[in-house]
């Protein structure tokens, strides 16, 4: 029975609707994962769920440890992968030229060409 991971990006903290939820620890020969595992079912399917920055976004991507994080939701039992992020916004901040500002806002640094952390 399949098993699937989400990965989220940007401003995808959580899974509504999961039935049973919980968040678990799993450890990674890669070091620690940017959080603990959302596990749950929906539809009948299960789900485990990993915000790739942590919840409330804490770890900016340069700084993202993509191994441990695939590596916790292989050991967590996942056979199939989706990531999940935000570029339908950072479109739309872009399109404004606004995107530099709102990534200052959350912490990172400026390029000087309108995006900081793509």
């Amino acid at each position: 029975m399949a098993v699937v991971g989400v990965l989220g990006g940007s401003g995808v903290y959580d899974l509504d609707g999961l039935r049973g939820a919980r968040w678990e620890k799993v450890e990674s020969s890669f070091g620690a994962p940017s959080d603990e595992l959302l596990r749950g079912e929906l539809d009948g399917v299960e789900f485990v769920f990993l915000p790739r920055h942590g919840r409330g976004h804490r770890i900016p991507p340069s700084e993202v440890d993509y191994r441990a994080n695939v590596d916790a939701l292989k050991r967590a039992g996942v056979t199939d992968l989706v990531s999940v992020d935000q570029v339908d916004l950072v479109a739309y901040f872009a399109e404004r030229r606004t995107l530099g500002s709102v990534y200052a806002q959350w912490g990172f640094p400026d390029t000087g060409r309108g995006c900081s952390a793509l």
